[in-house]
């Protein structure tokens, strides 16, 4: 089975922005706006939790400005003419020949943080990222920062990027510093020497530094704050604001002041605008409608507010574990009589949920599983007055008398302790509503969210 959450490959970026697959692109083309519009040193946070698409987001972003830049050349020949003519197409009010807005060359690079944090200074790997989005395809050894900008800034004021890459590639680059400026000289110098040529603004977009090792965080935002002062360059941070400030103070300390320190480095803070759930559900394959678990995992995906990374891993787990019959509302179940309602109920709305539960909280799952905590489901209990399913849980009178929320809740509570909680003689049964439950039925509920039951599914599209 593959996975439903799309890695941000330029094919997948490109689809997702012409196709607006997830309701975003009226914002990019506004984001792309104001970057537009900034003047002068700018750092901005784009904020947004974990697995939001904020990756997708800036990569669409940089798409854009990349297609409207006439001096981009990009390194894997990706961007041809033809997509750069669909992406302009698409951002049409980007064209100026009708007074709209005129968007300046830019050179975008984008940079993970985390690929990158084993390097002992993220200035090398930065200015490397740099270079290389001006087009030539080389790489080099690793040598100190110092030596390596003394080297950029030498040969890129020559506009030889093909000797630069020579150099580097070779043995003796340190005999070719001769310069003992500050270092942040050098890296201002070598900036304004590719400027010109590629853009009139560099835009760096850094993403996951939120995931980064505390250490390598705090320098490369520190280092970035320091070198790359110049008016020409704007910061774009794509973080998790919460969760930096949780890697400032591991490495700071617990007592930190983390927000303000953050404060000093971000000019403005954007917030990632939520996605479109129907689009994004269209995008994945899963259909809303009546169908009892298609509703429950769409409760559960609400109740939980999972954000897209998340609805793809717990779609897929959902497909896994329950067959393809019960996910589209014709299941064949056993003719076992009442026991069947019971087979019912735990398929279509009790896995669904502990496949939420253990996604978003395992310990909570754990005191679920073990018989402690039946509170869970009481967030979904409009599932269980809904449709077929409360026939299965309710007598006839009371799902006609009025306000029967009491009676709702003690019918979840019974069939939790039937599934969870009683201990079972060989010949015990359970009757919950119109349903039998039997001691075998954790055990075949525990299979079944494990992904170990005999009707997993691991071959479906």
């Amino acid at each position: 089975m593959k996975s439903l959450d799309l890695t941000p490959t330029n094919e997948n970026v490109y689809n997702s922005l012409i196709n607006d697959s997830v309701g975003r692109g009226e914002f990019v083309r506004q984001f792309v706006k104001m970057l537009n519009a900034i003047e002068d040193n700018c750092t901005i946070a784009l904020e947004g939790n974990w697995g939001s698409g904020k990756t997708f987001f800036v990569k669409q972003v940089k798409m854009v400005l990349d297609a409207h830049n006439p001096n981009y050349q990009p390194v894997n020949g990706f961007l041809t003419e033809e997509r750069r003519k669909v992406i302009k197409e698409k951002c049409s009010e980007f064209n100026a020949e009708d007074g709209s807005t005129e968007l300046k060359p830019q050179l975008c690079v984008y940079y993970d943080a985390w690929q990158n944090d084993n390097d002992e200074d993220p200035i090398l790997s930065l200015v490397y990222s740099i270079v290389k989005e001006t087009g030539p395809d080389f790489s080099f050894g690793k040598k100190s920062t110092l030596d390596i900008c003394g080297v950029l800034i030498k040969l890129a004021c020559d506009k030889d990027i093909s000797k630069l890459i020579n150099v580097l590639k070779g043995e003796n680059a340190l005999d070719l510093i001769k310069e003992t400026k500050d270092e942040a000289d050098k890296v201002s110098e070598f900036l304004q020497s590719l400027l010109p040529e590629v853009g009139e603004r560099l835009i760096v977009f850094v993403d996951e530094l939120d995931r980064c090792k505390p250490s390598y965080a705090v320098k490369l935002l520190e280092k970035i704050k320091h070198y790359f002062l110049d008016e020409e360059i704007t910061f774009v941070f794509s973080v998790n604001i919460n969760e930096l400030q949780h890697t400032i103070k591991k490495h700071y300390g617990s007592d930190f002041d983390a927000t303000r320190y953050l404060d000093r480095f971000f000019d403005l803070r954007a917030a990632l605008p939520k996605f479109d759930l129907e689009k994004y559900y269209a995008n994945i394959g899963f259909e809303l409608n009546e169908n009892m678990f298609n509703y429950v995992c769409a409760s559960v995906i609400r109740e939980y507010q999972l954000e897209m990374r998340d609805i793809a891993k717990y779609i897929r787990l959902a497909k896994i574990a329950v067959p393809k019959s019960v996910r589209e509302g014709h299941a064949d179940f056993p003719a076992y009589g009442e026991k069947r309602n019971a087979i019912y109920c735990y398929w279509t709305c009790i896995i669904p949920i502990m496949l939420g539960l253990k996604l978003t909280d395992t310990k909570r799952f754990e005191n679920f599983v073990n018989g402690k905590d039946y509170t869970p489901l009481l967030d979904f209990q409009e599932c269980f007055c809904t449709g077929c399913f409360a026939d299965c849980a309710l007598e006839h009178d009371e799902k006609t008398s009025g306000d029967n929320s009491a009676v709702i809740e003690n019918t979840i509570k019974e069939i939790y302790d039937a599934i969870f909680v009683e201990e079972y003689q060989d010949n015990d049964c359970l009757k919950v509503g119109n349903m039998d439950f039997y001691k075998n039925m954790k055990n075949s509920v525990m299979c079944i969210a494990g992904l170990m039951s005999s009707s997993a599914s691991f071959d479906e599209e």
